[in-house]
């Protein structure tokens, strides 16, 4: 049950989110993954906690058989991304900081809001909900 460590290529974009604002990243492994760490536009320090339940749910869910997304540690590498680039994010992403990864699942949408998903048919709406 090790968590593959991986290591960024070039940076894809820095998501606009109102949470961790992830950046999107191709790896060495040659997927591409949404890496979280602690946003500069927050200041709680709790950020890193919750970046720890999303390894623990990622578990759990596997544990349970309930489809989840890959995980990675991913640690920022020099030149594979410009600071400028990742306004929400480049307080504290440096080269060398490890992130948390999802791996990106092809052929599914991206939920941002999961407050505009109210109903059945609202997830119904969505491409490969799983």
């Amino acid at each position: 049950m090790a968590i593959e460590h991986v290591n960024t290529v070039t940076l894809l974009e820095e998501l606009k989110t109102d949470g961790h604002s992830p950046m999107k990243f191709l790896c060495d492994d040659g997927y591409v993954y949404f890496c979280k760490y602690r946003s500069g536009h927050s200041f709680n320090a709790r950020e890193i906690d919750f970046l720890v339940y999303e390894v623990i749910c990622h578990f759990l869910l596997r544990e349970l058989e309930i489809p989840t997304p890959e995980i990675a540690f991913v640690e920022l590498v020099k030149n594979s991304f410009d600071p400028r680039d990742i306004p929400f994010n480049k307080r504290y992403a440096k080269p060398g900081t490890i992130c948390f990864g999802s791996k990106e699942i092809i052929k599914s949408n991206l939920i941002t809001g999961l407050e505009i998903v109210n109903t059945k048919n609202d997830f119904k709406k969505y491409l490969n909900p799983k």
